[in-house]
């Protein structure tokens, strides 16, 4: 199960931050 666990969650918590930063301008 835990394949790639360290770069896919990495990216997607990029994502999140990226997507947090854009929302809160």
């Amino acid at each position: 199960m835990s394949s790639i666990p360290g770069p896919l969650y990495r990216g997607l918590l990029n994502q999140v931050n990226y997507l947090w930063i854009i929302t809160l301008g």
